[in-house]
């Protein structure tokens, strides 16, 4: 099976179902197929061949999706840019000039964002406006409209190149994580399988189908077995409750960040999550404030799992099975998981060691970055550059990053482990914890913290903290320095960007 094959289930049984809902527009599995073929038709009209790249640049929208089909029916390799670089059309220059993409599909409300790249992507031919516009030149559904249909379609392989998603570059460069055909199939399968989805299933997802999760790794595997993707052009949290509300999903997933405004929000608590069998939480942290909080609201445990962009959620906790509060689960349905050391031996149960993966939904490499695709494998493993261990039952449990890792007078502290304390705190909205330098120590743990100012509890003070947390975690895990901050930065996938906050810590 080709990717392009993957809705074809649903369009044979249920082609008048929903396939994807985003705010209040819907396209059934009959849309779905019928514009993605003339789109699929006019992209070889203007002589975009097989292999050939493309990169988007819009919100979430009934579009993204059928665009990403036509590319699919080609061969073409489609490049999504997170909307979080609307304004920084160097970061889209960059990507672009790697891929070496022919066309960028923009939406008209990114269009200001991108002005003059075409003087810095000599690559770039054309530029398309998705939006029904007037101007011929640059409407994509009016080139669509006049374009030849009498192409013969060419000959895709499920070992092409299907998808080019760039990393969040939080500690350098984007790297552009290539997904063949059969790496975003499989992955589908896997997902569907171990989470038993039919054709009766809802899936609410609150994410952005410019990455990952949004692009493939939870909309596909609910559309491959003939089911609904709901999604938001953009992600706020009435909005999300009002989904969950109306839509009644038997699934849905969300950030951290976006569990915890839920969480918080007073109209959450009046909502009905009985038709819920699973509720995905990854992404980053899930700190224990996030999983009591939500086990409060909704009565059941979040479920917390694990991936990448490199190979989109490997691990959950069983939808069916023991959910374990705080593990990253177990390995889905044809993945393959181990924990090894800094000489590549796996260690033993209990013990921390870096997560390598094994899996056909795996990348196939980082486009036209054949060094860092040899690193990112060992034997035949992918890399994560993330630590754990595993318990007696075999679930995982995430430690950190690697290269976040706080190396304090020779012991090392997790971030996540100093968060999950300080978060605690009734007072405390959320924390972020990096290492700064220290010339005795090498390093000292700096705390990052947002407040919560809507609770009605007194707001804590800095040794108000320290006590707080040093019942907790041992004397040297305690905070040696404390900033008191309105909000974290974040990356463009949502997660706290360390770097940023490890530059702060450098400064000051």
């Amino acid at each position: 099976m080709l990717l392009y094959d993957l809705y074809k289930q649903g369009l044979a049984n249920t082609p008048d179902r929903p396939a994807l809902i985003v705010d209040n527009t819907i396209c059934t599995y009959r849309e779905l197929h019928e514009v993605s073929e003339q789109w699929a038709r006019a992209l070889l009209h203007y002589g975009i061949k097989r292999g050939d790249r493309i990169t988007i640049l819009m919100e979430n929208r009934i579009e993204y999706l059928q665009f990403y089909f036509a590319c699919y029916r080609i061969g073409a390799i489609a490049s999504p840019m997170s909307c979080v670089y609307q304004t920084l059309s160097d970061e889209v220059a960059f990507a672009v000039n790697l891929t070496k993409s022919r066309l960028l599909m923009v939406s008209n409300e990114y269009c200001s964002g991108i002005k003059g790249i075409k003087q810095s992507a000599p690559s770039l031919e054309r530029i398309f406006v998705i939006d029904d516009i007037e101007d011929e030149e640059v409407s994509w559904k009016r080139f669509a409209h006049g374009a030849s249909g009498d192409i013969p379609w060419p000959e895709v392989k499920e070992s092409d190149p299907a998808l080019i998603i760039f990393t969040s570059g939080s500690t350098d460069r984007p790297k552009g994580v290539t997904h063949t055909h059969h790496s975003i199939l499989q992955g589908a399968i896997n997902k569907s399988t171990t989470m038993q989805l039919d054709s009766r299933d809802t899936y609410l997802i609150a994410t952005m189908l410019c990455h990952v999760s949004g692009g493939f790794g939870f909309s596909l595997p609910a559309i491959y077995k003939g089911g609904t993707v709901i999604l938001m052009g953009t992600y706020n949290t009435p909005g999300f409750i009002d989904l969950i509300e109306k839509h009644r999903p038997t699934h849905v997933a969300a950030v951290p960040t976006e569990v915890r405004e839920m969480v918080s929000y007073p109209r959450s608590k009046q909502i009905d999550f009985s038709s819920i069998k699973t509720f995905m939480c990854g992404g980053d942290t899930v700190t224990h404030d996030i999983l009591e909080g939500f086990y409060k609201l909704a009565g059941f445990e979040l479920n917390q799992g694990y991936g990448s962009t490199e190979c989109e959620e490997f691990c959950m906790n069983p939808p069916y099975g023991k959910n374990k509060r705080g593990s990253i689960g177990v390995p889905v349905h044809g993945a393959k998981v181990r924990l090894i050391d800094s000489e590549g031996r796996d260690v033993p149960r209990g013990e921390t060691g870096e997560i390598i993966v094994q899996n056909e939904a795996t990348m196939a490499g980082y486009w036209d970055d054949p060094v860092n695709t040899k690193k990112a494998f060992i034997h035949g493993w992918l890399r994560t550059g993330d630590l754990a261990y595993q318990d007696e039952d075999g679930y995982y449990f995430f430690v950190g990053r690697i290269k976040n890792i706080i190396v304090k007078g020779g012991g090392n502290i997790a971030p996540a482990e100093v968060e999950d304390a300080i978060n605690e705190h009734p007072g405390v909205k959320v924390s972020g914890v990096v290492g700064a330098p220290d010339e005795i120590l090498g390093q000292i743990v700096h705390a990052f913290v947002v407040v919560d100012k809507e609770r009605g509890v007194p707001i804590p003070a800095e040794e108000e903290l320290k006590q707080f947390v040093g019942k907790k975690l041992s004397a040297f895990k305690v905070p040696d320095r404390w900033t008191f901050v309105e909000s974290l930065p974040q990356t463009s996938v949502g997660k706290i960007d360390r770097k940023a906050l490890t530059d702060y810590a450098k400064k000051h």
